[in-house]
Order: structure tokens, then C-alpha cells, then sequence
């Protein structure tokens, strides 16, 4: 038995707070629905759900507003092959994703007009 088998709802919760967990390729994710009342994997009481439904915001984390406040917005282009190639090559060799490069490009390229 691991120390993670015998802590408390508000334990496991800062826990999860901090990021202090992973979870297995293995895992099998059920929906809310499939709980049951007793479930020995699944503690949380009507309150805990509650706080927990009240923090969650699907998706990716907002890039506007305060974290996990505000909206998105999403754009598509479409790129050449070579502007793409040279697109992933910058995003490796500065270990950022493609999405940060381009923001940070538009964003130097909206400052100075």
C-alpha cells in the first residue's frame, strides 16, 4: 500500500492542486455518471463535487483573463509546406510549440505597425 492509499479527501485534493499525480496509460476514465454512492476509488462528497465542478473549465487553459477564466479565441491559417517545415523547425529548436511561435511572431508583427 502506498501513503496515497491512506490520505484524506483534502490530502488528495492539494495534491491534485499542486499536480502531484499521474495517471496510468492504463486508466480507465469514467464520466460522473458512472460513480456509484460506496465506490472505494471515488471519496468525494456532494460538496467536494460541487467545489470541483465549480473549478473545472474544459479544454485548454485560457490565454485571456486570469487562468481558467475568460475565452480563447481560435484562428486557422493555412500555411505553405516550406512555411510550415520552417515553422516546426524554429518551434524544436527553441523547445516551444508551433502555437507559441506564432503568437509571439504576430504579436512582434502587430507592435510594430
Amino acid at each position: 500500500m502506498t501513503n496515497q492509499q491512506h490520505e484524506t479527501p483534502e490530502e488528495r485534493a492539494a495534491r491534485y492542486e499542486r499536480g502531484d499525480f499521474e495517471i496510468s496509460p492504463d486508466a480507465l476514465i469514467q464520466s460522473r455518471d458512472e460513480f456509484r454512492e460506496g465506490d472505494p476509488d471515488f471519496e468525494l462528497g456532494p460538496a467536494d463535487l460541487a467545489e470541483l465542478r465549480r473549478l473545472r473549465t474544459p479544454g485548454r487553459p485560457t490565454l485571456s483573463g486570469p487562468a481558467g477564466l475568460g475565452r480563447s479565441p481560435k484562428r486557422q491559417v493555412r500555411l505553405s509546406v516550406e512555411l510550415d517545415a520552417a515553422l516546426t523547425r524554429r518551434a524544436a529548436a527553441e523547445h516551444r510549440s508551433a502555437s507559441e511561435v506564432m503568437r509571439a511572431a504576430l504579436e512582434k508583427y502587430l507592435q510594430a505597425s
